[in-house]
């Protein structure tokens, strides 16, 4: 041990002038808050205060003689007392923490404070120890550091933990001991939810989503992460074969086909996934998540609930994807999509009987754009119901321009999901007919099968709060969205538009054709209007006329004209009609 030094300083005098009074010693051996332990240099207690004996339980009686790692835990790593032996051995003193354990059991974190004083012999030598219990603070540190590396919603990682863990991840990978891939998730029109049953719904699924990828990716040694919002990413290692992270991605669908329910009613879930993969698609964390996040968003593109693998072309598609939607906002904003209009026909008669319309939008460097290249984009970033009303003013515009001429005909508009949610669409449409001073029933209003089949119930009653604005309503790509025939009845429409897939796919006699005749039956039935779309060839149109379906429509009649050129073919084919027994619909898709 090091020999102390002779040097007496005025610290050193004041102390020995204190402790030359037995009663301040003991004052302060017995009222101080640190536990205070006192070993001879064999290391058998001698001396413990009374503090010492209320942080371990244990009375002098019990300690006395004993040596000190009678309180030890056995889950402090050995180089900390390596370390501590060494100090003492060099320096006379060490500081450090250490993990103890009380006479009840309880594990308790000791902040320890060792020095040797050295005597003239081993006999009056000795180890005095300071141990202050930092049990509570250690405990706060360890919440502290757990809510910096957790979602404080669904209690998993989050986007911290996360970045750590792939970095420390990728050099294992680097070294060639580990394959790795990172998934990027988001839920599919998670805002609806948050819209239509509350933040505290949107909590519930959060965490619900959270407990099934978790059940999903935990028996792979897999790590899941919140990332932020509705977005969750996963890391997995290990595996020998790309396809065994395509099978987890398998089990991740799966574990969405189970509805799940939010305030008393059950909601379908979907997810959108993105994938990369080391060192394919990057060498780092932020490559490697950019590419997942941009493989997602063309998941998103593709139609959601469904996964992409990062190719180089995402690059290039997710900027022309943002460029084209600034761009498609600003055209929304000015008003500068248009429509063009298709006739539907009498299938009997081969007259026109009403029209279908679709947006359009000629852009400035893309060129005449029809809505396949942007309606998906007007849903993702949530402008859609903006650009449906446009188009209902649209529509309702021209109607009037067209009553003015002596044209008495009606007018269809296609509405979206998102627009047909929107508590404030119906009094816009209302506010649109007031405007151009249009009576209501020659606006007609499209829905698409496929948006009502998740809460037939309330899509029903949404209907009927459109219907009694007077509108005339019909239900769109019909047979798409398998919604139950027996709740046909419920809904108040007056049209059933036959999905055109349906037409386009069959042959006349395979099943497809007896799903339209299907349709034409219990559309008959139940007193609906029909329309078939897609007619492209004689075939399809002698099948219809044979099954009596009232109409059609297609390129097989005409494609989509602007409204002038439309005019110009009707008047040449059928004559002027001012009788008001015509209806001409128009529609956005």
């Amino acid at each position: 041990m090091p020999a102390q030094s002779n040097k007496d300083t005025t610290m050193q005098r004041l102390f020995r002038q204190f402790a030359s009074k037995p009663e301040h010693v003991w004052q302060l051996f017995t009222h101080m808050n640190d536990g205070l332990i006192v070993t001879d240099q064999a290391l058998r207690i001698v001396m413990i205060n009374p503090s010492y004996e209320k942080i371990t339980g244990y009375t002098f009686a019990e300690m006395h003689g004993k040596n000190p790692n009678h309180i030890a835990s056995n889950q402090t790593k050995q180089s900390v007392y390596e370390d501590m032996w060494k100090s003492l051995e060099n320096e006379g003193t060490w500081t450090g923490e250490v993990i103890n354990r009380r006479k009840n059991g309880e594990l308790f974190w000791s902040y320890l404070t060792i020095t040797y004083i050295p005597g003239t012999n081993k006999e009056d030598s000795y180890y005095i120890g300071l141990i202050r219990d930092i049990t509570e603070r250690k405990e706060a540190e360890r919440r502290v550091r757990y809510m910096a590396y957790h979602d404080d919603l669904t209690k998993m990682p989050n986007r911290m933990m996360f970045e750590e863990k792939v970095e420390a991840s990728l050099k294992e990978a680097e070294q060639g001991r580990s394959s790795l891939a990172l998934l990027f998730l988001d839920l599919d029109r998670f805002k609806k939810v948050n819209d239509s049953f509350g933040h505290q719904a949107g909590d519930t699924l959060l965490t619900e989503v959270a407990r099934r990828l978790q059940s999903v990716v935990a028996p792979q040694n897999g790590l899941i992460s919140r990332f932020g919002g509705d977005e969750f990413t996963v890391l997995l290692e290990h595996f020998d074969d790309k396809r065994e992270v395509k099978a987890v991605v398998d089990d991740i669908f799966e574990a969405f086909q189970t509805p799940i329910t939010l305030a008393g009613r059950e909601v379908s879930i979907t997810v959108s996934i993105g994938i990369s993969f080391f060192p394919d698609h990057g060498r780092d964390f932020q490559s490697l998540m950019q590419n997942a996040d941009q493989a997602m968003y063309q998941t998103k593109d593709e139609g959601r609930n469904n996964f992409h693998v990062y190719t180089p072309e995402d690059a290039k598609t997710t900027v022309d994807a943002l460029e084209l939607e600034t761009d498609l906002i600003k055209a929304i904003e000015r008003e500068e999509l248009f429509l063009h209009y298709q006739p539907q026909f009498d299938v009997q008669s081969g007259d026109p009987t009403s029209l279908e319309a679709f947006v359009r939008w000629h852009h400035p460097e893309r060129g005449l754009l029809s809505a396949s290249d942007f309606i998906k984009l007007a849903e993702t970033n949530g402008h859609i119901a903006q650009l449906d009303e446009l188009t209902v003013k649209a529509a309702c515009r021209q109607l009037r321009t067209w009553r003015n001429q002596g044209y008495a005909w009606t007018v269809s508009v296609n509405i979206a999901k998102q627009t047909f949610e929107a508590s404030s669409f119906i009094d816009y449409v209302q506010e649109v007919l007031n405007h151009y001073n249009l009576p209501p029933e020659v606006l007609s209003l499209e829905i698409n099968e496929h948006d009502t089949v998740e809460d037939i119930p309330w899509a029903a009653g949404r209907l009927r709060e459109l219907q009694k604005l007077g509108v005339r309503l019909a239900l769109d790509d019909f047979g798409s969205g398998y919604s139950s025939l027996s709740r046909l009845k419920d809904y108040p429409v007056d049209t059933l538009k036959i999905d055109r897939s349906f037409l386009q796919d069959s042959n006349g006699t395979d099943e497809h054709a007896e799903i339209i005749k299907l349709i034409l039956h219990l559309a008959y039935r139940l007193g609906f209007h029909v329309v078939c779309g897609g007619l492209e060839n004689q075939t399809q149109l002698s099948f219809l006329e044979r099954e009596g379906c009232p109409a059609a429509q297609g390129y097989y009649y005409l494609p989509p004209k602007p409204p002038g050129e439309l005019i110009t073919w009707i008047e040449a084919e059928s004559g002027r009609s001012r009788t008001g027994h015509n209806s001409y619909a128009v529609s956005e898709y």
